[in-house]
């Protein structure tokens, strides 16, 4: 009977390793005292770096490349030393990704931003998420940066940050303009001197837009200049999530809603509706008959509500 070594199973395993669960591969890593080797990296599809491991980790990404499909990387850890040295040493490791669909990049204080612009400039064309979670690191340096990269295939831009932006709209708007297969995208806001640039982006290069969620923070008192310019958008839109800045200008968002997505629209979430007309949700209710969610919020009283449509109160 001819004898396997360790060296073989990754072959054998390579045919049927897609058809089995992560529970079923991990049931067997105590059969061999090799099996980080023989299973587990060939087979890695999800992987998280963080800066204490990253050594061992960024190993594994080299060989195995492009068998990666997600990619998380966490570098929310307050250690300024660490974060630069992984310019260095993560960077090349990029192109060979060429299967990666979505990265998640997790920021803290310390940041470099040239690292989060060398990487986003060594992305392959086949991501399709690419999430950010980041605090108060944008600064002056992003204005001397470019963005090169074009994400022909990004279907999903999602933005998580604890203050209004600053900055980060010098390098999102490149990545809008040069995104046509977007679908998706959350922001927390735009700051005042780009959102026209911004809204314009949006609304012509983007024509699968169907999800969007715009100035997430909810700040109260803000000058809602998404709302404002919110006719840019004229994508049959599925889901809107908006800040009305005090009712302002609600009417615009209302109006480009009937439009454009009265026949698509299945959930609104509306944020800051003070002084809002009860006729005016009613009429977004009556005139949209796929609409399952109407969801307001009320910021001086800090009080939401759902309000019924056709398919019920939404959840």
């Amino acid at each position: 009977m001819t004898r396997l070594s360790i060296f073989d199973i990754p072959l054998i395993v390579d045919s049927i390793c897609d058809n089995l669960s992560a529970d079923d591969i991990f049931n067997c890593r105590n059969t061999s005292k090799d099996f980080h080797k023989a299973f587990l990296g060939p087979h890695m599809r999800d992987i998280t770096i963080g800066i204490e491991v990253f050594e061992d980790d960024r190993k594994v990404i080299e060989k195995y490349a492009s068998r990666i499909q997600t990619l998380t990387l966490d570098y929310s850890e307050d250690n300024i030393e660490a974060t630069y040295l992984l310019e260095d040493s993560i960077l090349p490791v990029f192109p060979a990704l060429t299967h990666l669909t979505r990265l998640d990049i997790k920021l803290d204080v310390s940041f470099n931003p040239e690292l989060l612009h060398g990487i986003l400039n060594s992305l392959p064309d086949s991501l399709r998420i690419l999430e950010l979670d980041y605090e108060y690191y944008f600064d002056e340096d992003w204005k001397s940066l470019s963005i090169t990269w074009k994400p022909n295939k990004l279907e999903r831009i999602c933005l998580r940050g604890e203050d209004e932006s600053k900055n980060e709209d010098l390098y999102l708007i490149p990545l809008i303009k040069a995104s046509p297969e977007l679908q998706a995208l959350r922001i927390p806001s735009v700051s005042s001197g780009h959102v026209e640039d911004f809204m314009k982006a949006l609304g012509q290069s983007c024509p699968k837009l169907r999800y969007l969620v715009l100035n997430k923070n909810k700040i109260p008192y803000s000058y809602g200049s998404e709302a404002f310019l919110f006719h840019y958008i004229q994508q049959p839109l599925k889901m809107l999530r908006i800040d009305l800045a005090l009712d302002k200008y609600s009417m615009n968002v209302f109006s480009t809603i009937l439009k454009h997505s009265a026949n698509s629209i299945q959930e609104i979430r509306l944020h800051n509706i003070d002084g809002l007309e009860f006729d005016s949700l009613e009429q977004l209710v009556d005139e949209c008959p796929n609409l399952e969610c109407l969801y307001y919020r009320d910021n001086y009283s800090f009080t939401s509500s759902n309000m019924m449509t056709g398919k019920g109160y939404c959840h």
